[in-house]
């Protein structure tokens, strides 16, 4: 017998993901900016300046976030 197991995620393709974005081989942060979500894996996958970013869904609300008030509470918090 096989078992499914259904996760249900509160966003879908075409929403925002914000988290800090760096720049200049991760040296300059340019602050919490939103991202297009552009693909669901087991990851959240934005489009980046040179590649895809892969978002662990486990790190929601942690490194990333639904919103940008979201995002910048987590940074509060972690610092």
């Amino acid at each position: 017998m096989k078992i499914k197991t259904v996760l249900k995620i509160p966003f879908k393709v075409g929403d925002n993901a914000y988290f800090e974005t760096y720049e200049n081989n991760a040296t300059i942060c340019l602050g919490v900016q939103g991202h297009k979500i552009i693909a669901i894996e087991v990851n959240a996958v934005v489009k980046g300046q040179f590649t895809d970013i892969k978002l662990p869904l486990v790190s929601l609300g942690k490194h990333w976030a639904l919103s940008e008030d979201e995002m910048n509470k987590a940074l509060q918090e972690k610092n």
